[in-house]
């Protein structure tokens, strides 16, 4: 076999590789430091997703703590200096974005859907016109709060593929345990959403 051919054939696994399922695929990395302690942005197209790829600083990186993001970019705090792997956005699904306290900036029409009470915690957002009829592990039944941008409307759904009970949202909800289900009022729709859609 000739180097071209082990060549051919090294390229051929890694494209393979990346096309496994679970398998992210980063567009590029960038290094992010908190000078001073003091909070850090870094602009970057995060929507498809940002993992760490190796801490920088002797300060300790902890996403949620130290580092997280939203769609603009990658936030830092804590003296936290790490390099970062930016995943490339597909355009599809949802990815839960870590913002430290602070809202989704600059989302005009839409809504975003927190993991925690109180538009708290991981979040992701969707634009007028999108849906999901599943949502990917890690999302399932973990909603607690959706809040709502301009003339946005969410049908929320118990089942996915759009089925089961239904609720429907004309105004940002801080509590979802505050909202018995229709078919069991003893249950509430905290952590029960199973598919979106966004009108």
């Amino acid at each position: 076999m000739t180097w071209r051919h082990r060549l051919l054939g090294i390229l051929a696994l890694a494209g393979i590789w990346g096309l496994l399922p679970g398998r992210a695929l980063a567009q590029g990395s960038i290094v992010c430091e908190s000078h001073r302690g003091a909070r850090e942005y870094c602009a970057a197209d995060a929507r498809g997703g940002v993992e760490m790829a190796r801490q920088l600083s002797s300060a300790p990186c902890e996403r949620g703590r130290s580092w997280g993001f939203d769609a603009g970019g990658i936030w830092v705090d804590r003296s936290c200096k790490a390099e970062f792997r930016i995943l490339i956005y597909r355009g599809h699904g949802p990815v839960w974005w870590n913002s430290g306290g602070h809202g989704p900036a600059d989302f005009r029409e839409g809504a975003c859907f927190f993991s925690d009470a109180n538009f708290g915690g991981e979040y992701f957002c969707m634009k007028r016109g999108e849906s999901y009829d599943s949502l990917p592990a890690g999302f399932n039944d973990r909603i607690s709060s959706v809040q709502l941008y301009g003339r946005a409307r969410v049908t929320v759904f118990n089942d996915d593929g759009f089925r089961g009970v239904r609720l429907g949202l004309d105004k940002s909800i801080d509590n979802l345990k505050r909202i018995p289900k229709q078919d069991n009022p003893r249950k509430t729709w905290n952590d029960r959403i199973s598919s979106i859609r966004v009108e």
